[in-house]
């Protein structure tokens, strides 16, 4: 068993596409709105405690705040 903490920090690619028409009140017409928007955010996630369990076959558990959530619950294997 492994007892460790750890700081990510990154970015998240936030892909916004509307899907709705809207009137436009000037002309009269409907105006299609399916232009695509994108941005980049930063990510930080910060875990306090962590819990690495197993070696070539592992569990992990961390408690930590951020982008990720509070609690993150993951598997991992060595090959």
């Amino acid at each position: 068993m492994t007892l460790y903490s750890s700081v990510y920090l990154g970015g998240t690619i936030y892909y916004i596409r509307t899907l709705w028409d809207y009137y436009d009140i000037r002309t009269g017409e409907f105006i299609g709105a399916a232009r695509p928007v994108m941005t980049l955010n930063p990510a930080l996630q910060i875990n306090f405690i962590g819990f690495r369990v197993g070696k070539d076959n592992a569990a992990n558990i961390e408690l930590g705040f951020g982008t990720q959530g509070i609690l993150n619950v993951g598997y991992s294997r060595k090959f």
